[in-house]
């Protein structure tokens, strides 16, 4: 996503402009009257000039959601809302586009003026009804600046990279995981929900650059009933992962093993099509007797073996052939 400048509420814009506007001078026009018509318009032009820009910048950086991919469309409805982040984006365009209407009819008024105190009458006016057109939208103009602050947050995801996804309940181990395994500096603190977003990560394996993406915690629980972090990691499985690792934590201090299980068993069926690898975490706690892969991210155990799993499993992803393979040729 592309930087976005700090939305202005509508108190703001007013101040800015009008400040403007009263700072217009003209030359001498042959006559009082003629000179202050020039004013006139000149204030009137300063002021619709003023809005224009303000609301052309926000309609150039705010992105345009029919250019989005899936995942950032998506991900951009759970955290603001998609219809509302347009209707707000059509109010500004809307005020802006009347604005410049009233100024050319107050044109065309200032022309006709017969006197000094009809011209008054009319940049009263003037400024009154932009006043009131800015005010209007002012619920809309605090929406951008909140949906701004939202937007920036949003990680920069290249959809062209090998994507490994980290899955499980709160608490396996996903962060830490990340940590160990690539660039990602996410912040870890024992308590359920500890990731509020997702946290990418990168690491080179043998020349190939891959893709680490840490999701918030999941709950087996239906898709209505998912809070929006839990629908942040469901939006990054179902658009981003080549590779699913999916942490379970034998402790049970995240969750018991039969629940892990379940949602395990959920996500295998809810996204059939990707490669999954299945882990046991916290292995420097508990150990258990089975064929599962054995990692503890807090020591470093069995990190090198998942690397090599992982390189291996992405091999038969669709990604694989469609960058790897060429590449190999």
């Amino acid at each position: 996503m592309k930087e976005i400048p700090t939305v202005l509420r509508s108190d703001e814009i007013l101040d800015k402009v009008l400040k403007r506007a009263s700072a217009v001078s003209v030359k001498y026009a042959g006559s009082k009257l003629l000179t202050e018509k020039n004013k006139t318009m000149a204030k009137i032009d300063c002021v619709a000039s003023n809005i224009n820009q303000i609301f052309l910048k926000y309609e150039k950086h705010f992105p345009t959601i029919e250019k989005l991919n899936e995942f950032q469309k998506e991900l951009l409805d759970i955290l603001v809302g998609c219809q509302q982040l347009h209707h707000a984006l059509g109010a500004i365009k809307w005020c802006n586009q009347t604005v410049k209407k009233i100024s050319a009819s107050m044109h065309l008024r200032v022309k006709k003026a017969g006197n000094i105190e009809d011209l008054e009458k009319i940049r009263k006016e003037y400024y009154g009804r932009v006043s009131s057109l800015i005010k209007q939208i002012a619920p809309e103009l605090e929406f951008l600046n909140h949906a701004r602050d939202v937007i920036l947050k949003i990680p920069s995801i290249d959809m062209n990279l090998p994507t490994i996804v980290i899955s499980g309940f709160p608490n396996v181990g996903k962060s830490t995981l990340v940590k160990r395994i690539s660039s990602a500096e996410p912040d870890i603190a024992p308590y359920p929900f500890t990731t509020k977003g997702l946290i990418i990560g990168h690491a080179k394996f043998n020349m190939v650059e891959y893709q680490f993406i840490d999701t918030p915690g999941l709950l087996d629980r239906p898709v209505e009933q998912r809070n929006a972090i839990e629908k942040q990691a469901i939006v990054a499985l179902k658009h981003l992962a080549d590779v699913i690792v999916f942490l379970i934590d034998p402790t049970g201090y995240s969750g018991t093993v039969e629940e892990q299980e379940k949602l395990l068993a959920s996500l295998r069926r809810e996204f059939g099509n990707t490669v999954f690898i299945v882990v046991e975490t916290k292995a420097d706690i508990l150990r258990r007797k089975n064929s599962r892969l054995k990692i503890s991210a807090e020591t470093g155990e069995g990190i090198e073996k998942l690397i090599e799993r992982i390189r291996e499993k992405f091999k038969e992803t669709k990604k694989y052939a469609q960058i790897i393979e060429p590449q190999n040729a």
